[in-house]
């Protein structure tokens, strides 16, 4: 009986954590601050925003295919059109 106690409290904690983790990204994702431990080819990483800026040094072909992607194209097509494959 206490070890049921014991995964019940566990499965509690656990829930509670990963309900935390998810609310701390989705409100991280809103104020626009980049997260991940690696920054996209094209961009840097304000140190003090910690948001992404493109990287006006990148190779010519990012802008295009950066103003594609934001506009929600499909990456193969963007593969298909640069002859990436």
């Amino acid at each position: 009986m206490s070890r049921d106690i014991l995964l019940v409290v566990a499965e509690h904690e656990r829930l509670r954590h990963a309900d935390s983790f998810r609310r701390a990204g989705a409100s991280t994702i809103e104020r626009g601050i980049h997260f991940a431990s690696r920054v996209p080819f094209g961009y840097t990483r304000d140190p003090q925003a910690r948001r992404l800026v493109p990287d006006e040094s990148a190779p010519v072909v990012v802008g295009p295919v950066r103003e594609e992607r934001a506009a929600a194209r499909k990456r193969r097509k963007l593969l298909d059109r640069l002859k990436w494959r």
